[in-house]
């Protein structure tokens, strides 16, 4: 396989923060951030290996896109048994805002709110194709087959036709796949967004100066994704949700002398829609 990762992104954030003495400090700004992300692998051409430069005349090939695919002779290959070209951009921005307050020299209060959007979008090409078994047709014989089988438009090993099937189309996908008769390459694109608010609220106690009792509570927030790549040839579930964590957190640090500090933490953990591959 030759493996490529093409990745390039930037980001800006802008902060205000209070400068005032007293018991009141705060913050609040922005985040943007853009990414491109490209990933194509495909297998490594042999010169030795011409069934994989000529048009495979077994297998489904097809044409066009939705409930306008049609059957069309297959076009030559072009020396590779298999070419996945993923390509996916992120847009993401959040808006934000956390305050502190000191009720007490030994009582600190600490709110804030965070409002965070992911769009993901992008496209993915593939071409498959097939020359032995056990990789082909389950396992039937023969075991070589006398030309190359094109499995790109075979709907049972890659998602096609609307998306995932005649008249499906998966989260996540917009529109059908797209056949390209000329390469022989299978197109399909992606399109969604994730967003969600989360905060954040913790109290902090300090009855000395080398004693710190606090409690947490936070929304965290991990925007969805595309399953997508490589061994996917386009898949059938491309859709990755987003995930959310309820973290709760109970503490105490302990200065003991200047030489021996105790810390210790209780969490628990309530994961919604945990992603896991």
């Amino acid at each position: 396989f030759d493996y490529q990762e093409k990745n390039q992104f930037w980001s800006h954030e802008l902060n205000l923060v209070s400068t005032t003495e007293g018991p009141l400090s705060w913050i609040v700004g922005g985040y943007f951030y853009h990414q491109s992300y490209k990933q194509p692998v495909h297998t490594i051409e042999d010169p030795r290996q011409v069934q994989y430069q000529i048009s495979p005349p077994f297998g489904v090939c097809l044409s066009g896109t939705g409930a306008a695919v049609a059957p069309t002779a297959c076009p030559p290959g072009i020396g590779r048994r298999f070419d996945n070209r993923p390509a996916v951009d992120n847009k993401s921005y959040a808006f934000y805002g956390q305050v502190s307050y000191e009720f007490t020299p030994e009582l600190t209060f600490t709110g804030g709110i965070r409002y965070s959007h992911d769009r993901k979008y992008g496209k993915e090409s593939v071409r498959l194709l097939c020359f032995g078994l056990p990789s082909c047709l389950s396992g039937l014989p023969p075991e070589l087959f006398a030309a190359p089988l094109d499995l790109t438009g075979v709907n049972t090993v890659v998602a096609g036709g609307s998306g995932g099937g005649i008249d499906v189309v998966p989260e996540g996908v917009e529109g059908g796949t797209i056949y390209d008769p000329a390469t022989g390459f299978a197109t399909r694109r992606y399109d969604t967004s994730w967003e969600a608010v989360t905060g954040t609220a913790k109290v902090e106690w300090t009855p000395d100066e080398d004693t710190l009792v606090y409690g947490s509570y936070a929304k965290g927030y991990r925007s969805g994704g595309f399953n997508i790549g490589i061994f996917t040839v386009l898949s059938f579930l491309p859709y990755s949700d987003k995930e959310t964590v309820d973290p709760f957190e109970l503490g105490v640090k302990k200065n003991w002398g200047p030489t021996l500090q105790t810390n210790l933490a209780q969490y628990y953990y309530d994961y919604t829609n945990l992603q896991i591959p």
